[in-house]
């Protein structure tokens, strides 16, 4: 009975805090709310619920976000800790985990390991027919590769990611295709492509749905500008 009790109290205290995060979060109060999130946290851990901790790490890193920071150090722990714990959790949670260390690695500009998370999650999402976060993460790898400044590597994932995204229909992920595939192009100085691209992305947004992407797609327009500018 002290047991069940035990961990009943667990489970109210980390919704209090919880809840509580989510009050300062509406309220803008990032830094209190990244007060609450480190205290949930660790209850999640105590339970060994990584779902629940990894989901309050990715509500602390929006809040970080809005401070230009990023817990880095805490998510490679916890990460490491859902991995150990891995045998125990469904195949579903396991991929989700590893898209989140690739991101990880990807944030912090570590893309070769970046690159070997995303890979070992592309067979799950195309055996599971998820063919919008299949297309993302081939576009994810190509990206890492275009940064490495591999170029053939880079195309071969964007032209592979394109088609499958196109066919989803999701404007927002088609026009972060098409973003990347555009800087692909600039990097390598293929302007008229660079530009194609960059245009597309933008004409297929809903200025009032899309607002916030097409401002992204909006300042790569003006970056193909500028490099054509400075080439002549």
């Amino acid at each position: 009975m002290q047991i069940i009790l035990g961990v009943a109290l667990l489970g109210q205290s980390y919704n209090q805090h919880l809840d509580a995060a989510k009050l300062h979060w509406k309220d803008k109060s990032y830094q209190k709310a990244i007060d609450e999130y480190n205290k949930a946290i660790p209850l999640a851990i105590q339970e060994k619920n990584f779902d629940k901790a990894l989901e309050v790490l990715e509500q602390k890193n929006n809040s970080l976000m809005f401070l230009s920071q990023t817990d880095s150090m805490l998510a490679n722990s916890l990460f490491t800790e859902a991995l150990i714990e891995s045998n125990n959790l469904s195949t579903e949670k396991l991929v989700n985990i590893k898209a989140s260390i690739a991101e990880l690695y990807y944030i912090q500009e570590d893309f070769k390991e970046s690159i070997k998370y995303y890979r070992q999650i592309l067979g799950p999402f195309k055996k599971s027919g998820d063919d919008k976060f299949y297309a993302s993460t081939l576009m994810q790898i190509g990206d890492c590769y275009r940064i490495l400044v591999n170029s053939d590597s880079a195309f071969h994932y964007f032209d592979k990611a394109l088609p499958i995204m196109e066919a989803t229909k999701d404007s927002t992920g088609i026009s972060k295709i098409y973003v990347k595939t555009s800087q692909y192009h600039l990097a390598n100085n293929n302007f008229k492509e660079a530009l194609d691209y960059s245009i597309k992305s933008v004409q297929i947004l809903d200025d009032e749905k899309h607002a916030y992407f097409k401002i992204g797609a909006y300042q790569n327009i003006s970056s193909v500008f500028q490099k054509m500018k400075n080439t002549d």
